[in-house]
């Protein structure tokens, strides 16, 4: 979350939106008066706002996801893998794109049908990549978390890093 470059220029813009009877559109995985923010006057602004969430999508918008991405690669896949795929894949529009174009990946480079069979070895290759990453971010927390507690302990001396772990730090 990048936060708000500009809280000045931001509050001076919804001033000028409510002034004018402009609409502004600000879009943030926060509700807006939830975000981090020094000005207390763009603060109260921003906690007056309306809040819409936009949360995953349901099944049948994942379903229909899935044929529009299908078509788009000019791919015919029958309702029953797409009924398949909805049901066991991660429930998102990222999501799907990833299976997509990971399918077509595969058909066209084992010159395939997209069939269930094929579907499911995807979404296996998908999930086992997830796992995955979940373990390394794991592990890189841990070792952060040990190279923090060295610094602390005063077990670390060297400035060099030092200043690593503290850019560690900050990325976390």
């Amino acid at each position: 979350d990048q936060g708000i470059r500009d809280e000045r220029a931001l509050f001076h813009l919804l001033n000028l939106a409510r002034e004018h009877g402009w609409a502004l559109l600000i879009t943030s995985a926060k509700p807006a008066g939830e975000l981090d923010v020094k000005l207390p006057d763009l603060r109260s602004r921003l906690r007056a706002l309306p809040v819409i969430g936009i949360g995953p999508p349901d099944g049948e918008l994942l379903r229909a996801v899935l044929v529009k991405l299908f078509s788009d690669r000019q791919l015919m896949v029958e309702p029953h893998v797409i009924a398949h795929l909805a049901l066991h894949m991660e429930q998102s529009l990222a999501g799907a794109s990833r299976i997509v174009a990971e399918i077509d990946r595969r058909a066209l480079e084992a010159h395939r049908r997209v069939t269930r069979t094929l579907a499911t070895e995807v979404l296996a290759a998908d999930e086992a990549r997830t796992r995955l990453a979940q373990v390394e971010a794991v592990s890189a927390a841990g070792a952060m978390a040990q190279l923090l507690a060295a610094i602390r302990d005063g077990r670390i001396r060297d400035d060099a890093e030092r200043e690593r772990a503290k850019d560690l730090e900050a990325k976390a």
